[in-house]
């Protein structure tokens, strides 16, 4: 195949020039040089990338796709035509290349490339041009490229959701099939349990997690170093990050309701003898067992527990520590006064009481009869 000239195509040089910038503009000079391949009636393309450590690599391999080969399920098979794939010149590629090569996690700039480079070639074409085994899936490309309705899931009532893209949005809701919360990233993307810190979406990257007790607002960093705010909805929270997911999950911080963060984590062993210094008199040991440790005074009663379950109940958020470090505590009105819950990783910590209740929750460990 005889190269496509590249000396019209612009370029950036300099380390000065972010990624994306570097991404987008290597992107249109690329997409430009598969016009010399024949697309014919294929109704759909399949690009299959590898490496990418070598300038020839940023221009995957294309398989032509016909009708109801265009599917979430799609994989290369050898019944597929191969359309080759375009010379590239290094003039056009290498900067890409060390680039990626020079970031810690590279792949992911050169998945974010191919992602860029199949739109550039769908709005070309005008058809589905999707990326082989990245992390994107087929199906959230295709939703992508395909106009899907922006609302992942209209018939249930979601607990908290952001919107991704003029085709997308994020969402979580209550699944009564598992008990719990669940998220997606879109209509073609299965929903999964939502846990602490779960990815919905690797680009951009979308998080989602449970809201524990106590906690008014989540913020993540991402790997810029910049922090964002969470969406928070009924006992969950949601974010979209500037930045495709990476190996590790962003750090998460929660606050209280004085903006103080936190985290659930305490590293003890074993159940803590805790009792709030806002309590009265000395207090007794109570109910005891394996999974168990509680103290009574006065109609004051704290109970630690080895579980950490989330309580679906509303509250409201008050500030705390436990043992000397911030912690938020969720407070609710009960039949006979109020409680207040604090979800400490290895433990739970329930403060039970009548009359009115504290400001704020400070428990300290005690050597209690």
């Amino acid at each position: 195949m005889k190269p496509r000239s590249a000396a019209h195509l612009p370029l950036l040089n300099g380390s000065h020039v972010t990624s994306d910038a570097l991404i987008e503009t290597t992107a249109t000079a690329v997409a430009e040089l598969y016009a010399d391949l024949d697309f014919g009636d294929y109704v759909g393309v399949l690009l299959l990338p590898i490496s990418g450590d070598a300038p020839e690599d940023v221009a995957p391999m294309a398989l032509g796709l016909y009708g109801g080969e265009v599917t979430p399920d799609v994989e290369p098979d050898h019944a597929h035509e191969e359309l080759d794939s375009p010379y590239v010149p290094p003039s056009v590629s290498q900067e890409l290349v060390d680039r990626a090569a020079q970031e810690p996690e590279g792949y992911l700039v050169m998945e974010h490339f191919w992602l860029v480079l199949a739109d550039r070639l769908h709005s070309r074409l005008g058809i589905p041009v999707l990326v082989w085994e990245i992390t994107v899936s087929i199906a959230e490309q295709l939703e992508r490229q395909g106009g899907a309705t922006a609302s992942p899931h209209p018939e249930i009532d979601t607990a908290v959701s952001q919107r991704i893209d003029q085709r997308r949005t994020a969402a979580v809701w209550y699944d009564p099939d598992q008990f719990g919360l669940v998220g997606s990233a879109g209509p073609s993307s299965a929903p999964v349990p939502v846990d602490l810190n779960t990815r919905l979406s690797a680009d951009p990257e979308v998080r989602a997690g449970l809201l524990p007790p106590g906690a008014a607002r989540v913020s993540l960093q991402d790997r810029q170093r910049q922090w964002h705010h969470a969406r928070i909805g009924e006992n969950a929270w949601l974010v979209v990050l500037p930045q495709r997911g990476g190996s590790r999950d962003p750090e998460l911080r929660y606050h209280d309701s004085e903006g103080t963060p936190f985290q659930l984590e305490h590293g003890t062993n074993g159940l803590p003898a805790l009792w709030p210094e806002q309590a009265p008199d000395k207090p007794k040991l109570g109910l005891t067992g394996p999974n168990v440790v509680s103290y009574r005074a006065n109609g004051w009663t704290v109970a630690v527990t080895s579980e950490m379950s989330f309580p679906q109940a509303p509250s409201k958020p008050v500030p705390g520590s436990v043992l000397g470090r911030n912690h938020g505590f969720g407070l609710r009105s009960v039949d006979d006064g109020w409680e207040a819950v604090a979800l400490c990783g290895t433990f739970t910590v329930t403060v039970a009481g009548s009359g009115v209740p504290p400001t704020r929750f400070d428990l300290r460990e005690i050597n209690a009869e």
